[in-house]
C-alpha cells in the first residue's frame, strides 16, 4: 500500500513549507499496473494530492510507494519507431557532448534494455542496472549485461565507479532525491559524466496536463529544480535542455570532486504556484471538453475509440470518468487484454480498428501523436477525425 511521509519535508530542500497545489480524487494507484479481469472488483481510486515547496519550488506527492513496487514494474514505449529515433539522437548526443569513445556506461534502471543497444551501436560499453525482474530478464535474453539492484547513497551502482553513467526517467520515481544522486555521483569516477533525464514539469503546466501526475512519480522538475538536485549532490550541470519535443529535461553532468562547492545558476525556467494553481481549473475545463465532445459525437451518430493506454490515458480516464468510448487501444503487446484502473476499459490492440470501425480517435499518448496519426491513416486505413486529448479538444493535423 501507499505510505504518507512522515514530517512532510520537502525532497529536495528538506524544507517544511509545502503547499497544497491541487487534488486529483479518482487517481489510479498505479499508472503501470493494469489490471486482470479478476482484480477489478477490488480495485479503487486513490486521492492525490500535489504539493509544492515555497522554499525551493519543488513539486512533489507526500506519498512513497511500496518498497516492492518496482520489483515488477514494467512501463515503456520501446515499440513506437519515432521515439527510438529519439533514443538514437540522444546517445550520439551524449557521445558528442563528451566526445567518448569505447568508455564503459552504465545505465541505472534500464528498463528492456532498448538504449543499452543504442549505445552499444554507436560505440560504448553499456551495462545495464534494473531492479524489474521482467525488464531485467527481458534484456539480459538480448544478452546485455544487466545488475539487479537498487541505487542509494549507501550503493553505488555494481561494477562502478564508470566513467559514464545515464538515468532515464528514474529520478521522478526516487523518495529520496538527494541519497539518490550521491549514490550516482559515487557510481562515476573522478572525472566521470553523465545524462538524466525526467518529464518536463513545465511541459504539463504550460499545456494544463494535470493527467502528467501520477502515483509512482513522486517529484516534478523544471529546469530549476533539477539543476539544482543534480548540484547539490555533487554533479555539475554541463547543460541542461528540454528534449523529445520539450516532453522530457534533460541534464548533462560531470562528477564534482568537492560535494559542497554547489552552484546555482539562476537562468534556469521554473514553475510558480500561479501556474500551478491553473491545474485545479484544468481538470474540470478538461473534463467538460471531453464531455461536450462525446456529447457532440453522439448527437452526430459517430462513435468514439481512444489510443493510449500508458500513463496519460489511464490517469485522465480516471479522472474524468467518461464511460462510453467503444474502446481503448494500445500498440503496447503487453498491455492489451488487460484492463484499465479506476475506468475499467478493457485494452485492444490498434487492429481492433479494422475489426470494429470508429468514426472518431481521441489520442492520449500526446508525445507520440504525430506517429499514431500516421499510423493511424498508413497501417489501419483510418479515414475518420483524429483528435488530441486536451482542455480543448483539437483535431490532429
Amino acid at each position: 500500500m501507499i505510505s504518507r511521509v512522515s514530517g512532510l519535508a520537502c525532497r529536495l530542500c528538506d524544507g517544511s513549507n509545502l503547499a497544497e497545489c491541487f487534488v486529483l480524487d479518482s487517481a489510479p494507484y498505479s499508472v503501470e499496473r493494469l489490471l486482470t479481469k479478476a482484480q477489478l472488483a477490488d480495485d479503487r481510486p486513490i486521492r492525490l494530492s500535489v504539493q509544492r515547496c515555497s522554499g525551493c519550488g519543488h513539486v512533489q506527492l507526500m506519498h512513497d510507494m511500496p518498497p516492492s513496487f518496482y520489483d515488477e514494474y514494467e512501463m515503456a514505449v520501446s515499440y513506437s519507431p519515432a521515439f527510438n529515433e529519439y533514443l538514437e539522437s540522444l546517445a550520439i548526443d551524449f557521445q558528442t557532448m563528451f566526445d567518448l569513445r569505447d568508455e564503459s556506461v552504465v545505465e541505472i534502471g534500464c528498463g528492456d534494455g532498448t538504449f543499452l543497444e543504442h549505445l552499444t551501436s554507436i560505440g560504448l560499453n553499456p551495462v545495464g542496472v534494473e531492479p524489474s525482474r521482467p525488464f531485467r530478464l527481458a534484456a539480459i535474453k538480448k544478452g546485455l549485461v544487466v545488475h539487479n539492484a537498487y541505487i542509494d547513497q549507501s550503493h553505488p551502482a555494481p561494477g562502478g565507479p564508470y566513467p559514464a553513467l545515464i538515468c532515464r526517467q528514474v529520478l521522478e520515481h526516487i523518495p529520496s532525491v538527494f541519497g539518490f544522486l550521491s549514490g550516482i555521483r559515487d557510481s562515476l569516477n573522478e572525472d566521470g559524466v553523465g545524462l538524466i533525464e525526467v518529464p518536463r514539469l513545465e511541459k504539463a503546466v504550460r499545456e494544463s496536463r494535470f493527467y502528467d501526475f501520477f502515483p509512482d512519480h513522486l517529484s516534478y522538475f523544471s529546469e530549476a529544480t533539477l539543476a539544482r538536485a543534480c548540484e547539490q549532490a555533487g554533479l555539475d550541470v554541463v547543460e541542461l535542455r528540454p528534449t523529445m519535443r520539450e516532453e522530457y529535461n534533460t541534464a548533462f553532468v560531470r562528477r564534482r570532486s568537492n560535494v559542497e562547492d554547489a552552484r546555482h545558476d539562476q537562468s534556469y525556467s521554473t514553475v510558480d504556484l500561479a501556474d500551478l494553481d491553473n491545474l485545479a481549473h484544468a481538470i474540470i475545463e478538461t473534463t467538460v471538453a471531453v464531455r461536450s465532445f462525446m456529447e457532440e459525437c453522439r448527437q452526430l451518430g459517430c462513435r468514439v475509440a481512444v489510443w493510449g493506454a500508458g500513463g496519460k490515458g489511464v490517469c485522465a480516464l480516471a479522472v474524468t470518468q467518461i464511460d462510453d468510448f467503444a474502446y481503448i487501444v494500445d500498440s503496447d503487446p503487453r498491455k492489451q487484454g488487460l484492463y484499465l484502473p479506476v475506468s475499467h476499459y478493457c485494452v485492444y490492440p490498434p487492429s481492433r480498428l479494422n475489426e470494429d470501425p470508429v468514426d472518431v480517435v481521441l489520442v492520449t499518448a500526446l508525445a507520440h501523436i504525430d506517429e499514431i496519426a500516421r499510423e493511424l491513416r498508413e497501417l489501419y486505413g483510418f479515414s475518420g477525425v483524429a483528435v488530441a486529448l486536451g482542455r480543448a479538444i483539437q483535431q490532429v493535423v
